[in-house]
């Protein structure tokens, strides 16, 4: 079972619906883009306000607050690639449909496809990196087709943020290896831990793999309900 939770780091995987994954030009604008104000109706907020790199790429809020305040937090956002689906309530099967919600949501970004369109074409620095990227003059393309592809183009960088090895990983390869020095390393609470989360505590039934998760969705006991009245459809 302790064999099953690795290894780590994954290999990475492009995603094949996007063909900027993997691509290093894309990536560097991504990183630009996710930290750009400019992707928003007031040119105040930008992915990294809610994502924020120094916090583990969330925001620390119980509830995120872009134009508005929204019914979840931010996730965390690192080893993005393996993953069935994205959002709290799965609303994307693929990361760059995902990164194209915020900025459109009302609540969030609340920006539209014209308004990411005029960005790309009128800004003379967004227009040569989104031609340098795409090969093509943001001019010449249709709003909705620059959405999309500042939506790839930001997974893209995002595809690249990745957690880094942990202890347990050290000792999961020590554990394979029979590299007795490095088992001693792994504290005794830590064994104890794991034994009960491999264990009785049935911890990984849910919880398994490289990414301890099985990447789907369970019932907790959260409330349906975001606010009297109003249900959480997520």
């Amino acid at each position: 079972m302790i064999r099953a939770h690795g290894p780590w780091p994954l290999k990475p995987s492009p995603d094949p619906s996007n063909r900027f994954s993997g691509n290093q030009t894309a990536i560097a604008f991504g990183k630009e883009l996710f930290e750009d104000p400019r992707l928003s109706r007031d040119g105040n907020l930008s992915c990294a306000s809610c994502h924020v790199p120094e916090l583990g790429f969330t925001d620390g809020l119980k509830r995120s607050t872009g134009i508005g305040e929204v019914d979840r937090n931010a996730p965390a956002i690192a080893n993005l690639t393996s993953l069935r689906w994205f959002g709290w309530d799965g609303r994307s099967d693929t990361l760059w449909g995902q990164s194209i919600h915020p900025i459109l949501n009302d609540l969030e970004m609340a920006a539209t496809a014209a308004d990411i369109a005029a960005q790309m074409a009128d800004q003379e620095d967004l227009a040569a990196r989104y031609e340098q990227t795409t090969k093509i003059n943001p001019a010449d393309e249709p709003s909705e087709t620059i959405l999309v592809n500042t939506g790839k183009i930001l997974a893209a960088y995002q595809e690249t943020l990745r957690t880094p090895r942990t202890r347990f990983d050290d000792y999961r390869d020590a554990l394979i290896s029979g590299d007795i020095v490095g088992l001693a390393a792994y504290p005794d609470a830590a064994k104890r831990g794991l034994k009960i989360f491999t264990g009785k505590g049935k911890c990984s039934i849910c919880h398994f793999g490289p990414l301890f998760t099985n990447g789907e969705f369970h019932s907790i006991g959260i409330k349906h309900f975001a606010e009297a009245g109003r249900v959480d459809t997520g």
